[in-house]
């Protein structure tokens, strides 16, 4: 809705397995209720922030010093991908703008950035098709 709206939108899928990741099909997991399995809801933010609460590898300090630099650019110039017309790192891919005929979104995971498309696409249609309350209020 807020890319109909005319609003610039960047959507992600965090799903790096980080230090301490815990595969949810696991026996430890399944035996447990599977809380903090899993790439599960906000652990990225601990990346975004540079907030480690336990000793991570180089891959999951590489991660936070990418997401810790399209934050901050998303933050400085209204884009992930910095300020308009400068040229991104080397090895840095532009993180595309949200819209729905395209459905593109950026990967985050180990080893590197990638672009996709239909990030959970079923749900997502399945949501679009139910009725709306009234138009997105921006």
């Amino acid at each position: 809705m807020l890319s109909d709206a005319g609003h610039d939108v960047y959507l992600y899928n965090f799903a790096h397995h980080f230090t301490g990741y815990r595969n949810p099909d696991s026996a430890a997991c399944q035996l447990a209720t599977e809380i903090d399995c899993g790439v599960f809801h906000a652990s990225e933010l601990r990346f975004v922030w540079d907030n480690f609460q336990i000793p991570f590898d180089p891959h999951d300090r590489q991660m936070a010093r990418t997401m810790g630099t399209l934050w901050t650019d998303f933050a400085k110039h209204g884009s992930p991908n910095g300020r308009a017309g400068a040229r991104l790192p080397v090895g840095r891919l532009a993180w595309p703008r949200y819209n729905a005929s395209a459905d593109l979104h950026l990967e985050l995971q180990h080893p590197g950035l990638e672009v996709r498309r239909g990030l959970s696409e079923r749900t997502c249609d399945l949501i679009d098709s139910l009725p709306q309350q009234g138009p997105y209020p921006h």
